[in-house]
């Protein structure tokens, strides 16, 4: 594949083909090594990782007009067979030809449909910074680069900062990319980081550190893997609470409409028995009533010790919050 330089997760979208003679049972063929190799300006190239796909694992197409099989997430190991925590996207397939010489056509391209979108990043900090070979780092600053096809991608480094300290220095720096990104969350790209010790005259100096943030939960077209930013959760917590009291006073507001429905019921049905009323205070309220044709009672209340209320008294014992009554 071609060589993509400054980043940890690169994109190829790359097919690569070999015309071979197999056996005719795949489960006796060889394995498809896969490797990934770190290209270096001096010297040899220095291999990373590999990956072995058994001949017979892989899906046998009837030409190569045929769609290949969607690629799938696979763990990469050292050259040693440990297991290196890297993974790759690929895909592989077996075509049968009629001969050995018949030539294959130009593969179709298989870059994913792509969205423009906005990327918003805010770089605050690095915190205990490492010696690199024994270089201890003095100027630090952050390299934020979103790969893509073509001129999708784009990239941005932020002030180099020794403050508070070197090796815990603060940047406080935000900037929006403006990318494409594909459709499918399968091929989202990572969002790539590195932190480098500046150089003399601005030049790039030596890589302190890197490491990688997974663009698929941040697309919000991913339905239910979407995680939404923290600025947009923090804005709509206020919008959530305001909505729940509103909603709170609603179901107050019906319950204490139907409370009182209830109470009304029950008022027309004792009128319409002997309307009778209860009257408390002065006789103000009472002319008025009886001017309208009703008949009061009035009753005064007493204050009662529990044993010494008169016979037939009713007690009320309440909430306990006061001493008991009786009505004489």
């Amino acid at each position: 594949t071609k060589v993509h330089t400054m980043t940890t997760a690169p994109l190829f979208y790359e097919t690569l083909q070999f015309a071979e003679l197999l056996p005719e049972d795949a489960a006796f063929g060889p394995d498809v090594v896969v490797q990934v190799w770190d290209a270096d300006r001096l010297g040899s190239n220095t291999p990373v990782a590999l990956l072995r796909l058994p001949l017979d694992a892989l899906e046998e197409l009837n030409s190569e007009a045929s769609r290949p099989p969607l690629p799938t997430w696979r763990p990469l190991t050292d050259v040693s067979g440990e297991p290196s925590g890297a993974s790759l996207l690929v895909s592989g397939a077996r075509i049968r030809k009629r001969e050995i010489r018949e030539k294959s056509s130009r593969p179709e391209s298989i870059v994913p449909p792509a969205r423009q979108c906005w990327v918003e990043c805010t770089i605050v900090g690095v915190r205990q910074l490492k010696a690199y070979r024994l270089r201890q780092p003095t100027n630090p600053y952050v390299r934020v680069a979103v790969p893509g096809t073509g001129d999708g991608g784009g990239d941005f480094r932020t002030p180099a900062s020794s403050t508070p300290s070197a090796r815990s220095a603060n940047f406080v720096f935000r900037r929006t990319l403006c990318v494409e990104v594909p459709e499918a969350a399968l091929y989202a790209p990572m969002l790539d980081l590195r932190v480098f010790n500046a150089g003399v005259g601005g030049a790039t100096g030596y890589l302190l550190g890197a490491t990688t943030v997974d663009l698929s939960t941040k697309l919000p077209w991913n339905g239910e893997a979407y995680v939404a930013p923290q600025m947009e959760l923090f804005d709509d917590a206020a919008q959530r609470k305001k909505e729940q009291e509103a909603e709170k006073r609603k179901e107050l507001e019906a319950a204490l409409l139907e409370a009182q429905e209830g109470d009304g019921l029950e008022d027309e049905e004792e009128k319409e028995e002997g309307n009778l009323g209860v009257s408390f205070g002065g006789d103000d309220d009472n002319e008025d009533a009886s001017s309208a044709g009703d008949s009061f009672e009035q009753h005064e209340l007493e204050r009662y010790d529990e044993d010494d209320a008169p016979p037939g008294a009713l007690t009320d014992l309440g909430t306990g919050a006061f001493a008991s009554m009786a009505i004489k």
